[in-house]
Parts: structure tokens; C-alpha cells; sequence
């Protein structure tokens, strides 16, 4: 019986099974060898191929067919589309399948003579769209994958560039954007940048340790929880756009002596562990004294109780709960003067050193460096030289006081760190105090007998050197903005 040909016409069957007769009579039928070299090279003729659909050129079906027959093979094996499938296959299935596809297909015939599935043929088609408009050397492979638990990394980077990043402004200085510059994101996704210039107020760390605490990662964690990621990620996240601010000249002391110190300390302690290790708890990777070093917002949570919220002081624009560090966690300690000496002498608080604030109650008992530090680590504290900043008297040309490198042992560089974190805790703690206050000042102050005025320094500009050449303060200059709140009130207009 001759096989079935397929809905072509009763003319065209007839004609197609007479011509089956006459190759099987001639040739013994099928099974033999004559019968296939005899289809094979009627379909080669010029005319039938042309019929057939090959263009001019095919020489030969039955090559054509073991090819056919080949890829069918690899695609149900190999590169079969069920079950697990390594990324090279899947690769190598797209990119065929992006060479075959095309208009007016039937899925189900492509997938009988090739294998090929229809989703494969599916992911070629956007394969061969996606590379359309690409040079050759930048084509892709295959179709970008992206799994639900994958963590999407395109957030953490646009966090960085919104205002609720707190620790990076737009440079003004320099006013301007970036162009025909790729931004390459951990996972191999490449981005765009047309972001202005900006600047990154502390280290790479402190600024993914802020997205670790965003609403915007509680929100993404939320959306699936088995959604990772860690701080290096977060920090390979962080644009290019993004410069640390270098600029000293109008910068807070207690942060900047404090910063170098904390700097040089984390420097030393990860160039000393890669030869010398020690028996202390404290010292074990992960631990609270491990990550204090490693930026300012992980030393005050390493020492502090940590930020908690205070609903007495709502801001009544928008009811935001302030998160405040308590007072008890960051009080100075400083020696008894004579009189106290006199007053507490024969108590249980003689021994004890004073603190300010007085009226704070005492320090708190759960947290401080003592809590978290070795008793003698033989790494940290031994008597081996380093070198950290240090503002020194008379380093300057006119004998000012400069932040010069200054060199002394390992224990040394640890008591100076200890002296000034506790310094700088409490210094961050009256700010943070005092900014809230501001922001409650502007809601609440009576705009009846009282204005509200703001002062502070915007901007650093450079001057231009016909200005310089009678000016002895250096080449640039800051801009002072003062900002005038008055009469407010329902309606009142905002300029």
C-alpha cells in the first residue's frame, strides 16, 4: 500500500499514487536499496526539488534527510526540552532553533521532522528578534532567564539612584551625565547609564549595608522569601556614577578622625588573618566585633543596642516614627573630678567612672565594646607596627594642624579606636537627635510670632583662577543656603 500523502487534492493523490506503483514495481518496493536511491534521486531532479521547496543548488535529498534524521536524534536526547537541561544545551537548542524559524511554520510538523519543540522554536523566535537589531559580536546565545527565587538585581542598583538613598547626591559640582557607558551587574545583565554624577557619602559597605535595611529589600523579600542576598552582591550593585566623597575641607572632625582609624583597623586586621590566627570566641568570622570595623553604621550597630521607635515623637506631617539610638547607649565616660571623688568615696560608684549626661541614668548593660572585645588577642593587639591618618599639630606648611599617616603598633591604633568610637557614638547620637527636632520645628513652630530659619552649606564650587590669583583660601568655595519658613497655614503656597 503507498503511504499517505496528505489533503492535496483526489487529483493530486491519484497522480502521486501511480507514480508510487511504478517506483515500487520497478524497484522491488520498499526495504530495498534500489527503491531508495530511485526517490531519492527523483526528488533531486531540478524541477521536483524547485516543487519541493529547496531552492537551486540541492543536490542531494538523501543528505538533507540524515541531517533531518540527526537533529531529531539530539533533540530528543540531549537536547531534549524535559527535565533538567544545563545551560549549554539550552544554548545550543536556541540558537538552532533561531536559525530555522520562521513565518508560517507548522509547530507540530517542525516538531515531527526535527524534534525541535515548540517552545524551543518559541525561544528561537525571540532569539533571532532580540539579536536582529544587534552587532554580530554582541548576539546572544540564548533567551535571559530569569527564576522566580532570583533576586532582582536591577532594584538594588535603581535603590541607589532614588531619594530614599540617603547617603548619595547628585553632584553639583560637575552637572553632569553619563553616556554611551555599560554598567554590568553581578549577574551578567548589562545596563545603560544616562545617571548624572554622584556622590556616595561613606564606603561601598555602608552604602549596601543601607539597602540591607530598606523598606525596598523588606519589600522584594516579602514578594518571595526565598529571594538572597548577600552585602557583597548588594555592594556590586552600586553604580559607577557613585564616587566617594574625597572633599575635607568643611567635614565634621569627630567622623573623619574616627573614620580613618576605623579604616586602618579593618585594613590591618584582614592583612594580618591571612597568616596569623588566634584562640579568642570574640575573633571568629561573622561575630560583632569581626564586623565592627567594617563602616561606620556596623561599628554603632556592633556597640549600641541599636535603633528603636519612639511614637512620642511622631512627625505629625506624615506620622512617620522616628528610629532613634537610646541615650544610655552611647554616654560619655570620663574620670570623677576631686569633688565627686569627695562625694562618692567609701560607695559602690568610687570605683566607677562619671558619665555625660548626668541626668542619663547611668550607661546601659547590654551593650558597648566591652561586651563584644577580647580580653588580649594576640593578632589585634600585639605590639607589631601599623599605619593609620591621624590629625598631628604642625604637619602643615604654616604649622596647621594636617591628617598625615602616623605609624605605632596594633594596640595602639585598637585604644585610639576605642577612645574616639565612644566619642563618635554619642556625636551621631545628638545628631540624629537634633535633625529629628528640625524636621518636628518645621510642623509645629507657631507661625503667628515665630519664623523657622534653616542655614547650611550646599555645594562645593571651584573658583576660577582670576578670583584665585588675590584669594589665599584655596581654589574652591562652598554655597550657603539658608531656607525661610513662615506663616503657614491651610493653603498656604509652596515656592
Amino acid at each position: 500500500m503507498p503511504p499517505k500523502i496528505g489533503t492535496h487534492g483526489q487529483a493530486a493523490e491519484k497522480v502521486a499514487a501511480k507514480m508510487y506503483g511504478v517506483l515500487s514495481s520497478e524497484t522491488g518496493g520498499e526495504g530495498q536499496a534500489r527503491f531508495g536511491d530511485a526517490v531519492c534521486a527523483f526528488a533531486d531532479l531540478p524541477k521536483v526539488s524547485s516543487a519541493l521547496g529547496f531552492t537551486s543548488g540541492t543536490t542531494s535529498i538523501a543528505t538533507g534527510a540524515v541531517l533531518l534524521q540527526e537533529m531529531k536524534h539530539s533533540f530528543e536526547t540531549t537536547l531534549s526540552a524535559n527535565g533538567a537541561r544545563c545551560a549549554g544545551a539550552r544554548s545550543i537548542a536556541e540558537s538552532t532553533a533561531s536559525t530555522i524559524c520562521g513565518e508560517g511554520l507548522n509547530l507540530a510538523s517542525v516538531k515531527r521532522v526535527t524534534g525541535i519543540s515548540a517552545d524551543v522554536m518559541k525561544k528561537g523566535a525571540e532569539l533571532k528578534l532580540a539579536n536582529s537589531s544587534k552587532h554580530p559580536s554582541a548576539a546572544s546565545s540564548s533567551v535571559p532567564v530569569t527564576h522566580a527565587d532570583t533576586y532582582p538585581l536591577e532594584r538594588v542598583w535603581d535603590w541607589y539612584h532614588r531619594s530614599e538613598c540617603t547617603r548619595v547626591a547628585v553632584n553639583k559640582q560637575t552637572k553632569r551625565k553619563y553616556a554611551r557607558k555599560k554598567f554590568r551587574l553581578p549577574n551578567g545583565a548589562e545596563l545603560d547609564l544616562t545617571c548624572d554624577h554622584r556622590i556616595r557619602y561613606g564606603s561601598k559597605a555602608e552604602l549596601a549595608q543601607s539597602y540591607m535595611d530598606s523598606k525596598c529589600h523588606a519589600a522584594v523579600v516579602a514578594e518571595n522569601p526565598r529571594r538572597k542576598i548577600c552585602l557583597q552582591t548588594a555592594q556590586e550593585c552600586i553604580c559607577d556614577c557613585m564616587k566617594e566623597c574625597t572633599n575635607l575641607e568643611s567635614i565634621c572632625p569627630f567622623c573623619t578622625g574616627f573614620k580613618y582609624k576605623l579604616a586602618a583597623w579593618h585594613k590591618m586586621r584582614s592583612e594580618a588573618r591571612k597568616t596569623e590566627t588566634c584562640d579568642c570566641p570574640e575573633c571568629i568570622e561573622g561575630s560583632p566585633w569581626r564586623d565592627a570595623s567594617s563602616g561606620l553604621s556596623a561599628w554603632r550597630l556592633a556597640t549600641t543596642c541599636g535603633k528603636v521607635e519612639h511614637p512620642d515623637l511622631t512627625n505629625p506631617a506624615d506620622g512617620t516614627v522616628p528610629m532613634l539610638n537610646l541615650l544610655r547607649c552611647s554616654l560619655l565616660s570620663k574620670p570623677k573630678t576631686r569633688k565627686q571623688q569627695r562625694e562618692t568615696e567609701g560607695t559602690e560608684e568610687a570605683g566607677k567612672p562619671d558619665v555625660y549626661p548626668p541626668f542619663a541614668g547611668g550607661p546601659c548593660g547590654d551593650c558597648g565594646l566591652g561586651k563584644i572585645a577580647p580580653s588580649n588577642c594576640s593578632v589585634e593587639m600585639s605590639s607589631k607596627t601599623c599605619i593609620w591618618i591621624e590629625k598631628q599639630d604642625e604637619k602643615g606648611p604654616r604649622g596647621e594642624a594636617l591628617y598625615t599617616e602616623r605609624t605605632g603598633t596594633r594596640k595602639e591604633l585598637l585604644e585610639l579606636t576605642k577612645q574616639e568610637g565612644v566619642v563618635f557614638n554619642y556625636h551621631m547620637w545628638t545628631n540624629q537627635w537634633v535633625t529629628h527636632q528640625h524636621a518636628l520645628d518645621n510642623e509645629t513652630f507657631d507661625g503667628a510670632e515665630e519664623i523657622n530659619i534653616t542655614t547650611d552649606y550646599g555645594a562645593v564650587y571651584d573658583m576660577q583662577q582670576a578670583v584665585t590669583e588675590k584669594c589665599s583660601h584655596g581654589t574652591s568655595c562652598n554655597q550657603l543656603v539658608a531656607l525661610v519658613l513662615h506663616s503657614p497655614g491651610e493653603g498656604a503656597q509652596v515656592i
